[in-house]
């Protein structure tokens, strides 16, 4: 198995992963700190990126048990973290230098230690911690590693088939420590400064707004692939025939479960029974409201409304791409952008976004 294999399972899998978490994770930072910066978005998700493509290298490839696995598998522990260096000499002495450059085993002393400069600036910058905490925080995550290995990731293997090994714990916390050094490269990213007033907290920006839409795109794909998964379950399409098969039954399904279903209650049953709100417009603390006097939820029609044009004309050409009109993806690119036009021109309104239905979008605080 390629070494790489790992990183490209978890770039396919990160965006159903990163779907899921969006909405709770703006919704939690909206309550705690009262924003959130699109650069601090976009390093989370980096982070949660690299967290993945770190778990899944300890775990794969996962091997099939057989009665003789052990046998075949099977390895013992490396408990001096100086056989390296013994090892080092041995090759070089039959090999000379460009052995040593191409055993495997070298090789991963200093991959090792790259490999865990990340998580030392990701845990410094992110989670606020010292240096000495950072380095502890990665020995920690290096034995919970190892651990794993060792026991054959907790039992589901009757033995260890990777090597427990006390020189990658050393490594890895080296790794750990040269990245809450390099952490501050990671004040660098633009776009993470904050709002440092009351004032500004409460503004509807564009950006805001826009980050609404996408934890509601984010969460309709989570609940749209986890309708899918059941109906495939359900209609005995479990062997593949659901996700891959042309026929007109699989392309109608898809797009009733995967964007038609979570599009229509996120974007207008939720707001039915929420004064207007949708998921995304409540993790960021928006609330739409009359322009009138009182500042009162908008009508019911007035939602139904903003559904019609506003929302549905993308569900839908999102529902037909989905089922195989390739067009249709061109034409929701074009209504999303003619959608950004209109947030980012939207007519301030009394600390709040003025729409072209008759409502305001302002700060629920």
């Amino acid at each position: 198995m390629s070494r790489l294999a790992p990183i490209y399972a978890a770039i396919a899998l990160f965006p159903l992963i990163a779907a899921g978490a969006a909405l709770p994770y703006v919704a939690l930072q909206y309550r705690r700190p009262g924003s959130l910066a699109p650069g601090q978005l976009i390093l989370v998700g980096l982070f949660g990126l690299y967290l993945m493509g770190l778990a899944f290298a300890v775990v794969l490839p996962l091997r099939p048990v057989s009665a003789d696995f052990c046998q075949a598998f099977g390895v013992d522990p490396r408990l001096n973290p100086l056989n390296i260096f013994d090892q080092a000499r041995a090759v070089r002495s039959t090999g000379g230098i460009s052995a040593v450059l191409r055993d495997r085993d070298l090789q991963d002393i200093p991959l090792n230690v790259m490999l865990f400069i990340p998580l030392g600036m990701f845990v410094r910058h992110l989670l606020k911690r010292g240096f000495l905490a950072t380095v502890a925080i990665g020995a920690a995550v290096s034995l919970f590693i190892e651990l794993t290995q060792l026991t054959g990731n907790w039992g589901l293997y009757p033995c260890a088939y990777r090597f427990f090994s006390t020189a990658d714990l050393v490594t890895n916390t080296i790794g750990a420590g040269i990245g809450a050094l390099c952490a501050p490269l990671l004040g660098l990213v633009p776009g993470q400064a904050t709002p440092s007033s009351e004032t500004e907290l409460r503004r509807v920006t564009p950006g805001r707004r826009l980050l609404a839409t996408f934890c509601n795109v984010a969460l309709i794909a989570a609940v749209g692939f986890a309708l899918l998964a059941a109906f495939g379950l359900l209609l005995d399409a479990s062997r593949g025939q659901l996700f891959v098969s042309e026929s007109i039954r699989s392309q109608a399904l898809r797009a009733f479960a995967l964007v038609l279903v979570p599009g229509v209650a996120a974007c207008l049953l939720v707001p039915l029974a929420a004064r207007g709100v949708t998921p995304g417009e409540w993790a960021v603390l928006l609330q739409p409201s009359n322009t009138g006097p009182g500042a009162s939820a908008p009508d019911p029609m007035v939602v139904v409304l903003r559904f019609l044009l506003v929302q549905a004309p993308m569900l839908l050409a999102a529902a037909a791409g989905v089922a195989g009109f390739e067009p249709a993806w061109a034409l929701l690119a074009v209504l999303a952008l003619i959608q950004v036009g209109l947030v980012w021109t939207a007519r301030d309104w009394n600390g709040g976004a003025e729409l072209r239905l008759g409502i305001v979008v302002k700060d629920a605080r």
